[in-house]
């Protein structure tokens, strides 16, 4: 029980933080949402150890993501003096 209050409240203060004029449609989408009927995830005790996982298949996004996100924070710090870096993937707020 403990867990799905922790991500009722990660998810509650994502939506939080879409609080400008532009995210509006995308936060009403996920506001609207009532179940993952696609995908699960699941999330270890850290907070960065968040996998997706495709329900159809069961086929995760991420091996193993701890260390995904640390062979990605080793590659990027090439680019440390670049004024601004995009990239893409998803985060937990």
């Amino acid at each position: 029980k403990g867990e799905k209050v922790r991500e009722e409240n990660n998810f509650n203060k994502n939506l939080k933080a879409l609080s400008g004029f532009e995210y509006n449609n995308l936060r009403k989408k996920l506001e609207d949402l009532k179940e993952l009927r696609e995908f699960t995830f699941t999330q270890g005790k850290d907070n960065l150890d968040i996998n997706i996982i495709k329900k159809r298949n069961l086929k995760k996004m991420y091996q193993d993501p701890i260390k995904e996100l640390e062979k990605n924070l080793e590659y990027f710090k090439d680019f440390t003096r670049y004024p601004v870096l995009f990239f893409y993937g998803f985060g937990n707020g």
